[in-house]
């Protein structure tokens, strides 16, 4: 596809980076010497579902172009979120869950000896990574990522049944899980909420600019070292403006950044300030990508990729 190649293929990474660092700087510049600067990852994350739902707003050639770079760049922003999880936000750790991840090991090991491996054992697998990682104090969603990363590729049967899993689950994630994720984690309350207080301003201030303004700087400037480095290479037919726009979509945190708040800030206060500012960073981002990519689709012509 439009992706083929190392350096193509590495735009993505690159732009994804820069979506993760810079909204993390902003953040932490604003909230430098308070407590709830261990919030910084709160809007450096992009919830792939809304942010490519999204383009089916847009012009159908628009989004049709933007679809594959944006889905990458989302992916990987998601490696990054629940590395950050792991790394910055999980307990101590326990050696109570090393026996499920030694089963687990075991269990892949054997699957993979099979000329075959069965949908529902590499299933188990995950259910044992899961319980092994929970017990071990680290996030337990890294378990989802481990398992993808396990999961056989090529042209073998098992890259056949997870695209039939992948389409089975599909309802189910589109439908019941993510709606539910959303509500259990936006629970937004408003009743003796102060925002007139510096933190508050300051907190709110580091989100909605994290997401707004840092989301699409760090990725264009990321996307721009990577190229003028030479590690990597824009599609052909992709110009910098419509990069832009994928940086301004990859700014909707929601669901992801709303779970992060719960784990990067102890006082229940600022996590319902945080997430007051999630959603408003979120439709700022939406209305401003919704706002120039119809002006982008009206002024394509005039806009030669260069």
């Amino acid at each position: 596809g439009s992706l083929r190649g190392f350096r193509r293929a590495a735009l993505p990474v690159a732009a994804a980076c820069g979506g993760v660092l810079v909204p993390a700087l902003i953040y932490l510049a604003c909230n430098a010497g308070l407590p709830q600067v261990s919030g910084w990852a709160v809007p450096t994350a992009t919830d792939i579902a809304f942010a490519t739902g999204m383009l089916g707003l847009l012009p159908q050639s628009l989004g049709r172009s933007l679809r594959p770079l944006l889905l990458a760049l989302a992916m990987i922003d998601d490696v990054i979120a629940v590395l950050v999880v792991m790394l910055f936000y999980s307990q101590a750790l326990a050696s109570a869950g090393a026996i499920w991840l030694l089963a687990a090991a075991i269990l892949y090991l054997l699957l993979r000896c099979r000329a075959q491996a069965a949908t529902p054992g590499l299933l188990g697998v995950g259910l044992l990574i899961w319980i092994g990682l929970w017990r071990c104090g680290l996030h337990p969603a890294l378990a989802g990522m481990v398992l993808g990363l396990l999961w056989p590729a090529g042209r073998t049967r098992p890259w056949h049944g997870a695209r039939r899993l992948k389409a089975a689950l599909e309802p189910w994630v589109a439908y019941v899980v993510m709606p539910g994720f959303a509500l259990i984690h936006a629970s937004i309350d408003l009743h003796g909420l102060v925002l007139t207080s510096t933190a508050a301003l300051r907190l709110g201030a580091g989100v909605v600019a994290g997401l707004v303004l840092g989301k699409p700087i760090g990725i264009v400037l990321a996307a721009w070292a990577a190229i003028r480095l030479g590690l990597a290479r824009r599609p052909a037919g992709m110009s910098w403006p419509q990069l832009a726009l994928i940086g301004m979509l990859a700014g909707i945190g929601l669901t992801m950044a709303m779970f992060i708040t719960t784990l990067a800030l102890t006082d229940v206060h600022a996590q319902r300030l945080a997430r007051c500012a999630v959603l408003l960073g979120s439709l700022l981002s939406t209305l401003l990508a919704l706002g120039f990519g119809r002006w982008l689709s009206r002024h394509a012509s005039s806009l030669e990729p260069g």
